[in-house]
C-alpha cells in the first residue's frame, strides 16, 4: 500500500460547507493533523464530515475558544473517502483550517 503525505489549508468563508481537501478517486485520506485557527470573537463549533454535511459522515466535532488555535496531532482512525468538509457554527471574522495526513490506495 503506497502512502502519499498530503496537507491542505483553507480559509472558511461562511457557515456553509467548506471543502478543505478533495480525496482522489479510489484513494482514502487518513487524517493525522487538524489545526483550527478561530479568529471569531466567540467560541465556534466545527463539524468535520466526509462529504457534504447534508449526507456525509460526521467524523469529528470540536469547539475552539474565541481567538484561539486548536492543534490536534497524531490522530488515528479518521478516514475520508470523498472529501474533508468543515462546517462552522458561526462566521464573521473567519477561521483557517489545516489538515494533514496520508493518502492511500
Amino acid at each position: 500500500m503506497r502512502k502519499i503525505e498530503k496537507s491542505k489549508s483553507a480559509d472558511l468563508t461562511s457557515t456553509s460547507d467548506n471543502t478543505i481537501y478533495t480525496v482522489p478517486t479510489n484513494r482514502t485520506f487518513k487524517l493525522r493533523t487538524l489545526i483550527i485557527d478561530n479568529r471569531e470573537s466567540q467560541s465556534v463549533t466545527y463539524s468535520i464530515y466526509d462529504g457534504a454535511s447534508s449526507n456525509g459522515d460526521l467524523k469529528l466535532k470540536v469547539t475552539v475558544a474565541a481567538n484561539d488555535v486548536l492543534p490536534l496531532t497524531n490522530l488515528v482512525g479518521f478516514e475520508f473517502k470523498t472529501s474533508v468538509v468543515v462546517k462552522p457554527s458561526a462566521y464573521s471574522s473567519g477561521s483557517t483550517v489545516s489538515v494533514g495526513g496520508e493518502e492511500v490506495a
